[in-house]
């Protein structure tokens, strides 16, 4: 069985990994087609089958092809890729990554048509999913035995302690006063400017900040670090996370309570991994982690072995192979509804509640 997944962009090297992983570990067959592989420049990530490179060779597999698993929004018949995936007469299917206010580049009047659109959905189970109730959850994965995603062997606990930011954004914390919008920033210029006031405050934090480099090196460099920082601000986990995780990197970030009720739900357990607190809580949370390094070690070997045992890619994988075989039995149809936005009670709990907390830490940061 072939699954051809094809993607605008290498959306931060999400499908390449769900590609490999399906066939690493399982009897699928996986190729990954991107239109732009150079989206964000030299932020580079591992690719497969170009559109404009490969044409001969993606048209093949799109033929052979059971299922066809499109990661960005864009109608088949009529895209960015000037073919018409109709045509090919598949069973398809549409995995969201981001909210639907960015899938429409801000236009709230087209979102229904988004969250309703009719071919079967997956989503990602971070932020997106409260948006999408028609949608399958499905992990993001990284492959925990591949060198570059296993941890180091640290110096001793008297060496400089290393602190790894990545943010993929230059958004401001604050920038966003729709709720919706606010997914799109990483908190950069106020993550930043904390960690630069601690790293003069304490002797022994060295401050690595990566921007726009490809996501190899990103990986090597965080790979040595000894405490990483996903982001601070919206109340989601992305990429880094895992990532830093599966390298035995203590890793912060903020999740809000929807967050951490779907990643119980999916892993089946109510343990956090995570140093969990917000961008105004973060400094002591890091004073206390330098201060004492058993602590700070133990937690690396805990998020490692959290990895491996919640979130081991060959069978997080099987999330995957479960929806593809659920989409053959019936022909594509959608996916059963998770929820009902309509009724105010399950919105309140989904959406409105974390909204509005997070409407209150934004009023207080810019009126400081």
């Amino acid at each position: 069985m072939l699954a051809v997944h094809i993607a605008i962009t290498p959306l931060a090297g999400s499908p390449i990994r769900i590609v490999g992983a399906l066939c690493k570990h399982t009897q699928w067959r996986a190729r990954l087609i991107v239109l732009n592989p150079n989206a964000y420049g030299t932020r580079t990530f591992e690719n497969d089958l170009l559109w404009e490179r490969d044409r001969a060779e993606a048209l093949s597999c799109l033929e052979q092809a059971d299922i066809l698993h499109f990661h960005h929004y864009f109608e088949l018949n009529n895209n960015q890729f000037n073919f018409d995936f109709t045509k090919l007469n598949k069973i398809c299917v549409r995995q969201f990554h981001s909210s639907p206010l960015h899938i429409t580049g801000g236009n709230h009047a087209e979102i229904k048509n988004v969250i309703n659109s009719s071919i079967a959905q997956l989503v990602i189970t971070q932020y997106p999913e409260r948006y999408f109730p028609n949608a399958r959850l499905v992990p993001n994965l990284v492959p925990l035995e591949n060198p570059e995603y296993k941890p180091l062997v640290k110096c001793s606990a008297d060496a400089d302690i290393t602190i790894f930011f990545a943010p993929s954004s230059n958004y401001s914390a604050w920038e966003f006063s729709d709720p919706m919008a606010r997914w799109a920033t990483k908190g950069a210029p106020e993550t930043i400017t904390m960690l630069l006031h601690l790293a003069q405050a304490l002797p022994k934090i060295k401050v690595d900040i990566r921007r726009d480099i490809p996501h190899a090196q990103c990986l090597g460099a965080r790979q040595h670090a000894d405490i990483s920082i996903d982001e601070l601000v919206t109340g989601s986990f992305h990429l880094s996370s895992l990532e830093g995780m599966a390298q035995g990197v203590p890793t912060l970030a903020y999740l809000d309570g929807r967050t951490r009720d779907v990643l119980a739900q999916f892993t089946g357990t109510n343990n956090n991994p995570w140093i969990n607190c917000c961008l105004e809580a973060a400094p002591d949370a890091i004073k206390a982690m330098v201060k004492d390094p058993e602590f700070r070690l133990a937690k690396g070997r805990e998020v490692r072995v959290w990895m491996e045992r919640y979130w081991n890619d060959s069978a997080m994988v099987k999330h995957y192979v479960d929806a593809y075989e659920t989409l053959i039995e019936t022909n594509g149809a959608r996916f059963p509804t998770r929820f009902d936005l309509s009724k105010l009670l399950t919105k309140w709990q989904i959406q409105t509640q974390h909204d509005l907390a997070w409407r209150i830490r934004r009023f207080r940061q810019k009126w400081k």
